[in-house]
């Protein structure tokens, strides 16, 4: 499925997007629909051979492997992206870990640590360095992929639901701290979604149908409406809207 095949319409056409956390998943399905829509998109995660796969996908020649809580390595992303490519008018921060369930007790501090900083810190150091390799107009935005869990809490995730509630008040105070500049800070909660990843694990008949009868449009999102959804805003077609985080939950959160 394309994001024509939803019937969304998107002109990036000359515009850079640089997508951290780019190479699976939610990232990688945000990449390649920012690549329909006309964009010039260079994905990155930690994994060389992740990289260049997902370069290749979206006909990227800059492989550049980041570690989203080195400040360095970050700084050395986006200077790669703008000397190689031009200024970055998007800026997708799609990074994460996900937390096995656990009792909080039994939450070590290397787990707490490894959680907080990739999801959390590497928000963080993306958004504030990005401006500086911006174009000084035209469209420039930054979102944020956190999770329908930044706006309620679940018993065995401490970490991974402290680190998204955090994406969640750090998109909103980026977005005061960037307004003067025009520049947008939003970010997307996605529910549950079915990924080549969790496909098995969501698929289990139990599971499948907790979560479905949890969910009053009964049933998981797909990469794509997630992609699209990401789409709508970084574009112009949400030029008004900033300090924002749009739940795709299926309405999972009214219940």
């Amino acid at each position: 499925m394309t994001i024509a095949d939803l019937g969304i319409t998107a002109d990036l056409d000359g515009q850079v997007a640089a997508v951290v956390g780019g190479t699976t998943g939610i990232g990688r399905a945000i990449a390649e629909a920012l690549d329909e829509a006309g964009a010039d998109v260079v994905p990155t995660s930690r994994t060389e051979s992740s990289v260049r796969e997902a370069a290749e996908a979206v006909d990227c020649d800059v492989v550049c492997p980041t570690d989203v809580t080195d400040r360095e390595s970050v700084e050395a992303f986006f200077e790669r992206v703008e000397r190689e490519v031009g200024p970055i008018n998007v800026l997708v921060n799609s990074a994460g870990v996900i937390q096995e369930s656990q009792p909080v007790a039994d939450l070590t501090d290397e787990e707490w640590e490894l959680i907080l900083d990739t999801n959390l810190y590497g928000v963080f150091i993306g958004s504030q360095l990005v401006p500086e390799y911006m174009p000084e107009e035209g469209n420039r935005a930054i979102l944020n992929v956190s999770s329908m869990n930044g706006d309620q809490a679940v018993k065995g995730l401490t970490a991974y639901v402290a680190s998204k509630f955090g994406v969640k008040g750090l998109t909103q105070n980026f977005a005061l701290e960037y307004a003067g500049d025009d520049i947008r800070v939003n970010a997307i909660g996605p529910g549950y979604v079915e990924t080549r990843q969790n496909e098995a694990a969501l698929n289990d008949p139990d599971t499948k149908a907790a979560i479905h009868g949890r969910t009053p449009l009964s049933r998981y999102a797909n990469l794509d409406e997630v992609a699209v959804s990401a789409l709508y805003m970084v574009s112009p077609a949400a030029s008004f809207i900033t300090g924002e985080t749009l739940l795709i939950d299926g309405g999972f959160s009214l219940k």
